[in-house]
């Protein structure tokens, strides 16, 4: 997330915490963390808040996700018109919203599902994962490119080529070509 973006969720975070008249305290016990980590957030000293977190954050304020992690809405569009496009022209693919991004599953593994998809593309696909569970040991034999988190267990370390600490990492190689 660029600095620009976190400010705006920061502000956002802020924005909507007082709009609901809830004070810093009453909203991180809504969401079960520390005064805190609501101060953190809205001096935008957090790059990374967790997906579940800013889902509960949308429920709370009745707000898009998307508006929360500071996107414009020609974003969310673009995201909206990608998940269209699988479901026309793709059957048994299903692409669903997830708090920043899609989900894409076929009735399947993660990693035939990813297979799956790039050999219904009509072009050459280098495919990126990122996990950190057993459950995706299966999607990162069949990536070009399979990532997980420095957090995670040796054995999970051992299935990818590299571990980085935060997604926008995975994001930054995939736009270098890395």
């Amino acid at each position: 997330m660029s600095e620009d973006n976190n400010d705006l969720m920061a502000q956002r975070i802020k924005e909507l915490r007082t709009k609901k008249g809830l004070s810093q305290e009453q909203l991180a016990e809504l969401l079960g963390l520390q005064k805190s980590a609501i101060a953190k957030y809205e001096k935008g000293r957090v790059i990374n808040i967790k997906r579940s977190t800013i889902a509960n954050m949308a429920e709370i304020f009745h707000c898009n996700p998307s508006y929360i992690m500071g996107w414009d809405e020609e974003k969310l569009d673009e995201i909206l018109e990608i998940q269209k496009q699988i479901h026309q022209k793709y059957v048994g693919i299903h692409a669903t919203l997830n708090v920043v991004y899609l989900d894409i599953t076929v009735d399947c593994t993660k990693g035939s599902g990813l297979k799956k998809l790039c050999s219904l593309l009509d072009q050459e696909v280098i495919s990126y994962c990122i996990g950190d569970s057993y459950n995706d040991l299966d999607m990162f034999e069949k990536a070009d490119h399979a990532y997980t988190f420095n957090r995670v267990e040796k054995q999970i370390k051992e299935k990818t080529e590299k571990q980085v600490d935060y997604v926008y990492e995975v994001i930054n190689d995939m736009l270098e070509g890395e």
